[in-house]
């Protein structure tokens, strides 16, 4: 059995395990030619999916995200499971300034609430006139993650009443000197310390001493201090690219980038920047609510052939190269596929190498499968996946009806249409997904 879960909102796709009762064949020669007899088994149909907010067409892969951990914050209370309620042993960094003179602020539990009306609230209070108490959670030694995108619906709190509030991520080994962020990070998605209509991300390196080092970019936040607004971070292994509202922002590459996984972090604290807690009441001064925090991940998987123990790949990116069985050793992203969605349960199949389709050449049995530009979007490159047994599904092409196999056992060898009543091991394939 195959099974990608869901967190409460999203599943992408199930395969459940049906018994399949049709007499079994060995042999591409040993088949009948009765193309249209229906296969006993249960197709695995499409499902609508909760995508990151990304609409100005900067993610161009045609693979879909896949959320893998979210909280909506649902309830009244604060989900431990995924996050601890920071609290400060001592003041964290001073706030200089005349109109800020914060010496002594500090994160407290009691500030952290859920308001039953599905937000987290992060709530500031001025407890002194030089002391600030605020609200913060993270999700340290409880859920963490390497490369994917970061996404959070936010209100920011007040930055005019002097605090600022932060989506950001965090490694425990942030304070390893090696003059790069493979070893880990702090990556602050934004910090809103500004009255105007920007903000700031920085990825800090190296700890927070002498060998401390920091890249900021200033991005540009229209509307940033009115109502809600969604923050978001694609970060692969090459790069660290920022959202605002679903629209790019700025860019990280090189040393700037984790190869390590880092836990979230939510708070508000005293501003560094802008602000005038001075001339605040003691008492609550503002609050950040949270709406949702959620993370995806692009899934790809290796269609692996019951007969042969081999997966297949394809063996450049030109159009119309063959897609061949593939040797055990072959791991790379030539072997790797993920699935995009398309109508009435059926599916495009995505080489994470080349990101094209596959199709058959002709609609004869023995017609080899070739990779074809996205561009050709119709019934030739969909495909169904009935359920066989054993987590094994027969994988049909919707334009032909027929099945697809390797052509024998050798590596190498093309992958090819059988007749749709070829039950046999040549024709059941498993889906067995690469992780990062």
């Amino acid at each position: 059995m195959i099974i990608i879960m869901r967190s409460s909102r999203v599943m992408l796709l199930f395969i459940v395990v049906v018994f399949f009762s049709s007499c079994q064949t060995e042999g591409l020669n040993e088949t009948t030619t009765m193309d249209d007899e229906p296969l006993v088994g249960k197709a695995v149909g499409a499902h609508s999916v909760t995508q990151p907010y990304i609409k100005d067409g900067s993610d161009q892969s045609g693979v879909p995200w896949v959320e893998v951990w979210s909280d909506e914050f649902d309830g009244s209370v604060l989900d431990k499971t995924k996050w601890n309620v920071s609290v400060s042993s001592k003041s964290r960094t001073p706030r200089k300034g005349a109109n800020q003179d914060i010496r002594d602020w500090r994160w407290v539990e009691r500030l952290v609430n859920l308001n039953g009306q599905g937000q987290l609230v992060l709530s500031v209070e001025k407890v002194g006139k030089h002391r600030m108490e605020c609200g913060s959670v993270e999700s340290r030694d409880k859920y963490a993650e390497r490369y994917g995108y970061f996404e959070a619906r936010i209100k920011v709190a007040q930055t005019e009443k002097g605090s600022h509030t932060a989506f950001w991520l965090m490694s425990p080994n942030q304070g390893s000197i090696d003059g790069t962020a493979n070893d880990g990070a702090e990556i602050d998605v934004f910090e809103s310390a500004w009255i105007g209509d920007y903000t700031k991300s920085v990825i800090h390196i190296d700890g927070y001493g002498k060998h401390h080092r920091a890249n900021t970019k200033r991005y540009v936040t229209p509307g940033i201090h009115d109502g809600y607004h969604i923050f978001g971070m694609d970060w692969s292994k090459d790069k660290i690219v920022i959202y605002y509202d679903g629209k790019k922002t700025v860019t990280y590459h090189g040393d700037w980038v984790p190869k390590v996984k880092e836990f979230l972090w939510l708070s508000v604290g005293a501003s560094f920047g802008d602000g005038n807690f001075q001339a605040q009441d003691k008492g609550r001064l503002t609050e950040a609510m949270v709406d949702y925090v959620r993370v995806f991940k692009k899934k790809y998987f290796r269609l692996v052939n019951k007969k042969t123990g081999k997966t297949f790949r394809i063996l450049g990116e030109d159009e119309d190269v063959v897609i061949s069985q593939s040797p055990n050793h072959a791991k790379g992203a030539y072997t790797q596929w993920a699935i995009r969605n398309t109508e009435k349960g059926y599916f495009y199949f995505i080489n994470k190498f080349s990101n094209k389709y596959m199709r058959p050449q002709t609609r004869s049995v023995g017609a080899k499968i070739v990779q074809k530009n996205t561009s050709f979007g119709g019934a030739w490159t969909q495909w169904e996946m009935v359920n066989s047994d054993n987590g094994y599904v027969y994988i049909v092409n919707r334009e032909t009806h027929k099945l697809i196999r390797p052509e024998s056992m050798e590596n190498d060898a093309a992958i090819i249409l059988a007749n749709r009543s070829d039950t046999s091991d040549w024709t059941q394939w498993k889906m067995e997904l690469v992780e990062d």
